[in-house]
């Protein structure tokens, strides 16, 4: 095993992860878990790969990695978890992840940087407050069983959900994915998978007769 690797974990422990459970595994640890994979023995190959669990710590905890700006800064967003049923405005607060509690501390055992990413923040709106007219209105699932919230997207906000889509992390290893950035990116995806599902499907089901 690579001597800089403070963490091996199975793919079966990855896809149960917590954020306390993987947070107190690794606190004392600033430097990237990997998982060895057992690939037999062969003459010349050596009997385990690394791979890095880095997408799925990122998916766990709700990031996006956009990748980077003109000035070649990181540019990622954090997710926030769900909220109680109401009226909420995601306003982008530039790299504040690091104002929320488990999440942040996570990826900073992780030999991440919080104080780097931004976070979409969901600003509760007052029953006084009429609705913003320029947001895109999104029904997003709440802490209250059966019950939904709204989420009003305004056209800065609802330009980096779509970049996002475009980004979103990947990994061969078992995952799970943080609730919050799962509900918004769902709830804005929907109408336009529910437009392009004939097509797309059509397309997939030619390319499988054709190869």
């Amino acid at each position: 095993m690579d001597p800089r690797v403070c963490v091996s974990v199975t793919e079966a422990t990855m896809v149960h992860f917590s954020s306390t459970g993987l947070s107190a595994a690794v606190q004392s640890c600033p430097s990237k878990p990997t998982k060895d994979t057992n690939v037999g023995q062969t003459d010349g190959v050596p009997l385990y790969f690394s791979r890095s669990p880095s997408k799925c710590i990122d998916m766990l905890v709700g990031i996006v990695d956009r990748g980077h700006d003109a000035g070649n800064r990181s540019i990622k967003v954090a997710f926030a978890g769900r909220k109680r049923a109401g009226r909420w405005l995601l306003r982008l607060l530039p790299r504040k992840f690091r104002a929320q509690r488990a999440a942040p501390n996570l990826y900073h055992v992780l030999g991440r940087r919080a104080y780097e990413v931004d976070f979409p923040y969901r600003e509760r709106l007052s029953d006084s407050t009429a609705n913003p007219s320029t947001a895109r209105e999104l029904e997003v699932p709440s802490l209250e069983e059966a019950r939904t919230f709204v989420a009003y997207v305004t056209p800065r906000e609802e330009a980096i959900i779509a970049d996002c889509l475009d980004h979103l992390p990947w990994s061969a290893l078992a995952w799970s994915i943080h609730r919050g950035l799962r509900d918004i990116v769902e709830s804005y995806a929907q109408p336009y998978l529910a437009a392009y599902r004939e097509p797309l499907a059509r397309t997939l089901a030619k390319a499988i007769s054709e190869h």
